[in-house]
């Protein structure tokens, strides 16, 4: 609904390459020589002028800008109306008319559906805006339960990877704290009395948990021991060197349960392994933890995000479980009563009611439309109810029917009789259901799950693009076509990742990128690598190690201590987005 009359379509300029051809778009005017870039077939361009040559001037290839001069030769492409009459039906039709397609149509996506079309109201200015509803005959609610079954049992490579992570209540709390061990360099340490004898004890081999008193030095250089592993020593006065000390974290249970259930999207996730066992923070300064393995990894198609709701308001039109309340306030019958809404939408009304006073305002209202958190939450509603576009459920007629019975004490009431007249005519004009009730497939009852099209994209989508092509063309000026396009959506993702979205901070990126690739030339550093060799702010990197610790990546991480310590960081911060690491340093080592 409401996309654009064929009128509207400017076919002159857009051409996409036919299909069975791969043609190089070159950079002279007249010459077969000189390619720039191939292009695959069902590429979409925007194109020029047509010159004598027989050649179009491209402008944009995908949507993206060209600079300079590159041209196509106009025998390899074809009009893109010939692909768009194969997704929307573009005839001009009256403003007041739905045009069902004789069959289904399937879309991909990404594919291009259409030009959005005008919005006609009565009495007000038409304006360009989409009308997209999404909703199915199916059972979401038995849907949802066979797809998280299915998804929590696929074991293969290729299942898909969830988007969100959900840490449930009634599961086990793990404090996340530094605990003292034995780390010394010829793998054990001695423990003395307080004379400084050796004790004839077996000395402590590297790994033993201690616990020590760092206020109080013995001997000059030395510990009191409080502990060895959990006995408890404290009273013989032994002491131990501190430079055999060393710190591990550790996860200790806390006897406390997570209170209530949340869902945190993955590229959130902060994670930490310790003795084979992974954890997953629950909180900011990283101090408390639930085991990974309590939590559930979610995907959007197991529509564990949604509120799945199947059943229908009291009046079957609306969220209020008494409409004359909210059309009628001020009449007498209905005065003293206090609007609220039906059940099912409890938690919606909650956030709507910023006064707490169990009512909802005008004002209340007309604010819920404005905040963030109320279209959160009605983005990820499944509702089941009656179609408008079904005459059966004509809401205006509805309203209308309610008004009259009080017309005498509501003012205006001729003005909105007719406002509600004109939208009557207006929505059985568009009413489509009767007329698709025979295909195939079509819900045949106007009760269907309506589910929000920001919502559901929102939840399968992931990092959106904060930069495009024709920017990196401009930061990588000797980048060619190809290297912009393969290094697009992984830089895209990486600033997302690691939440580079102001523009100083890309700016930065994007030049020491530039210098550091040759723009985009390469992932690893030209030289061998041996000059860093034997380097201490490097690691002390060994003879023959050089090769392994070079610079790579597109800011070229350079020796073994910055491997190592990106490797931490890396894996504790953002283990589920290993595709887009520089360097698997794992295999490096």
């Amino acid at each position: 609904m409401h996309t654009a009359k064929l009128s509207d379509y400017d076919f002159s300029t857009h051409k996409m390459l036919k299909k069975d051809t791969i043609r190089s778009v070159e950079k002279y005017v007249d010459s077969s020589t000189g390619a720039i870039e191939d292009l695959e077939k069902d590429t979409k361009l925007t194109l020029g002028e047509l010159n004598e040559y027989g050649r179009y001037q491209i402008v944009q290839v995908d949507g993206q800008k060209r600079t300079g001069i590159c041209t196509v030769d106009k025998g390899s492409v074809i009009p893109i109306e010939d692909v768009l009459s194969l997704k929307t039906i573009n005839i001009n039709t009256s403003t007041d008319t739905i045009i069902i397609p004789p069959t289904p149509i399937k879309i991909k996506a990404g594919e291009v559906i259409g030009l959005v079309g005008e919005y006609n109201r009565s009495k007000q200015i038409n304006r360009e805006l989409l009308h997209l509803e999404v909703f199915t005959k199916d059972d979401v609610i038995s849907f949802s339960d066979t797809a998280k079954s299915t998804y929590m049992s696929d074991t293969s490579e290729d299942k898909p990877k969830p988007k969100t992570i959900k840490i449930p209540k009634d599961k086990d709390i793990y404090e996340i704290k530094e605990q003292s061990v034995i780390d010394s360099s010829d793998g054990t340490a001695t423990i003395k009395d307080s004379t400084g004898t050796k004790l004839t004890t077996a000395p402590l081999s590297n790994g033993t948990k201690v616990e020590i008193d760092t206020s109080i030095v013995v001997l000059s250089n030395r510990y009191k021991l409080l502990k060895i592993k959990t006995d408890d020593i404290s009273s013989n006065n032994w002491n131990i060197y501190k430079g055999s000390i060393g710190k591990i974290k550790v996860a200790e249970n806390t006897n406390t349960k997570q209170s209530a259930d949340k869902i945190v999207l993955m590229k959130d996730v902060k994670t930490i392994t310790l003795d084979n066992k992974k954890y997953i923070y629950i909180n900011e300064d990283k101090t408390q933890a639930l085991l990974y393995t309590d939590c559930e990894e979610i995907h959007p198609i197991t529509f564990e995000w949604a509120r799945i709701i199947d059943e229908s308001s009291d009046d079957d039109i609306s969220i209020f479980s008494n409409l004359h309340k909210y059309l009628l306030p001020e009449v007498e019958d209905y005065k003293e009563e206090v609007l609220k809404v039906s059940s099912m939408y409890e938690k919606l009304f909650k956030e709507i009611d910023t006064n707490s006073n169990g009512q909802i305002e005008a004002q209340e209202l007309e604010d819920a439309t404005k905040k963030e958190g109320i279209k959160k939450i009605t983005s990820k509603f499944i509702v089941k109810h009656s179609s408008e576009w079904d005459a059966k459920i004509n809401v205006p007629q509805k309203i209308k029917e309610i008004l009259e019975e009080h017309k005498d004490n509501i003012k205006n009431y001729v003005k909105i009789k007719d406002h509600l007249e004109n939208e009557e005519k207006r929505i059985n004009n568009l009413n489509f259901f009767d007329e698709c009730s025979s295909i195939d497939g079509f819900p045949d009852s106007d009760k269907v799950f309506h589910i929000n099209p920001i919502g559901l994209v929102g939840e399968f989508g992931g990092c959106q693009e904060i930069i495009s092509k024709e920017l990196m063309t401009k930061a990588f000026k000797n980048a060619t076509a190809s290297r912009i396009n393969e290094y697009h959506p992984v830089i895209n993702k990486a600033l997302c990742v690691y939440k580079l979205d102001d523009m100083k901070s890309i700016a930065y990126f994007l030049g020491q990128a530039s210098a550091e690739t040759a723009d985009l030339q390469y992932k690893e550093e030209i030289a061998s690598g041996s000059a860093y060799e034997g380097r201490s702010d490097l690691g002390n990197v060994q003879v023959g190690d050089g090769k392994r610790f070079k610079g790579r990546g597109m800011i070229q991480l350079t020796g073994r201590t910055n491997y190592e310590s990106f490797q931490k960081y890396a894996r504790e911060n953002f283990s589920e987005y290993n595709d887009i690491m520089p360097l698997n340093i794992k295999t490096k080592r």
